[in-house]
């Protein structure tokens, strides 16, 4: 198992967590309704649009039994349905919704990649480590997959690399104890050159 840890100045009453399956629209609400509250729509919407420049602004659809969301496209005039822009772009709202929501505290992501096609990783990343600096959210990430390892790892470098680190949990064979190692961006960055298997 693999941990990956964004650092910051944070206090421990304000904790989530997000599992690895895809919000449910009402508990996406929750999260957006702390966005609204915060008064951060138009962050959200840049940080959309960052991720898919097509994208012009996320919508709420209030209706009596259930809250529907709906993307706002350059190039539609009517908005689509969040659920027709894939899992990945819900996973990814929760991701920055949570970390508002996780304000001054600390954020838990379970398989943070999943959802999320392997060419955004760079993008998730760079957003994530943005969102969570202004936030001040300590982000806990686990994954196993190399490419999203690797592109941690070059993302942290642009960043404030020293307060973002890499955590390996694995068991020793002969003692039967776990042995945690530490890494940094550039250190991390170093095992990959040597071809190391870091999961």
């Amino acid at each position: 198992m693999m941990v990956l840890i964004h650092s910051s100045n944070h206090a421990t009453k304000n904790i989530n967590f997000i599992t690895p399956a895809n919000l449910d629209e009402r508990h996406l609400s929750e999260l957006y309704g702390k966005i609204v509250d915060l008064g951060l729509i138009a962050e959200i919407n840049s940080f959309l649009n960052t991720f898919d420049p097509r994208i012009e602004s996320l919508l709420i659809r209030p209706t009596e039994q259930f809250i529907t969301f709906k993307i706002k496209l350059k190039d539609k005039n009517v908005p689509v349905l969040l659920s027709s822009m894939g899992g990945g772009l819900n996973r990814y709202i929760a991701i920055v919704c949570s970390i508002w929501k996780s304000r001054d505290g600390q954020l838990y992501i379970d398989e943070i990649e999943n959802g999320i096609h392997y060419t955004k990783y760079d993008k998730m990343w760079e957003i994530l480590f943005d969102t969570a600096s202004q936030a001040n959210c300590q982000i806990f990430a686990v994954t196993h997959s190399k490419e999203c390892i690797e592109s941690f790892s070059r993302v942290a470098e642009l960043f404030d690399h020293e307060n973002m680190k890499y955590i390996n949990l694995s068991r020793n064979v002969d003692s039967d104890k776990i042995v945690v190692t530490v890494l940094d961006s550039i250190r991390l960055a170093d095992h990959f050159s040597l071809g190391m298997d870091i999961r």
